[in-house]
């Protein structure tokens, strides 16, 4: 029974040295990747006015 419990143990030590356990690169980083992707989406499709995209509009109501 000693033997288990020692095998378990083992195991489960080696299992969590290979796991990243810092809460900065793990949480922190990609939060604020994510929070500045969303931004700088929200910037570019949404405040911009999209002159390419008017000037679209207007090519293909010429030829309609």
């Amino acid at each position: 029974m000693n033997t288990s419990l020692l095998a378990t143990t083992m195991h489960t030590q080696t299992s969590n040295d290979t796991e990243c356990g810092h809460i900065f690169t793990m949480y922190i980083v990609p939060d604020i990747l994510h929070c500045t992707a969303f931004i700088i989406g929200f910037v570019y499709f949404r405040i911009t006015e999209g002159e390419p995209m008017y000037s679209l509009m207007e090519k293909v109501r010429r030829i309609i």
